[in-house]
């Protein structure tokens, strides 16, 4: 991971910086994040086997590859960066709000649909209703879109709790981002979180 990191540094131009890096519990993928300007970032795969879904958008690269830096160097300057906006701190911030009351976000699996890549993603939770009973429901149209955003930009990510069901977390980019923006969003999201009841959420915003 190292030398990757440092081949991959060599490649940037100034206004340019690795935001977060990390390697796949199996160690045959790296993930590396690159931020610039005010509120650009991008995402690079690399890895020697394919990805396990198709909702995860951002472009993978073989590391067997001869022309690997230079693939990437043209990927860095030909693609359309993300941007990362309120919304997207707001989502985050909001599910830090949501572990904090252990309170969780599921991935709908019915008929192996997430692992088949057969459906977009569906995102769902659970009201308490009663002594041991749960009601689940799906979240609002606003939060499902954002929370596909953040799943196709690899700041949130799945982990699979059993075979019914898979919950999601924020990834290092994630936590990296809000930290970068803390200064200039924390004050709106005290004022919006304020809103939120969490009995039943629904997105505000």
């Amino acid at each position: 991971m190292e030398e990757i990191l440092f081949s991959v540094k060599n490649i940037l131009k100034d206004e340019e910086e690795i935001l977060s890096a990390h390697v796949s519990s199996n160690e045959n993928t790296s993930y590396i994040s690159i931020f610039k300007k005010i509120d650009l970032f991008l995402t690079i795969r690399i890895s020697n086997h394919k990805k396990i879904n198709s909702y995860y958008s951002n472009k993978s690269f073989n590391p067997l590859d001869n022309d690997l830096l230079q693939k990437i160097r043209t990927y860095l300057n030909d693609s359309s960066w993300y941007k990362f906006n309120y919304k997207d701190y707001f989502t985050i911030k909001l599910l830090g709000e949501l572990k904090k009351r252990k309170k969780a976000i599921y991935i709908d699996n019915t008929m192996n649909i997430f692992y088949n890549s057969s459906t977009k993603l569906v995102f769902y939770m659970y009201a308490h209703s009663g002594r041991n009973k749960k009601d689940m429901y799906l979240l609002d149209d606003s939060f499902q879109s954002s929370l596909r955003k953040l799943y196709a930009e690899g700041i949130i990510n799945n982990y699979k709790i059993s075979d019914e069901e898979i919950s999601i977390h924020v990834t290092k980019l994630g936590n990296r981002l809000v930290e970068k923006f803390e200064d200039k969003y924390q004050q709106q999201f005290e004022n919006d979180i304020s809103r939120i009841k969490f009995y039943k959420v629904e997105f505000p915003i």
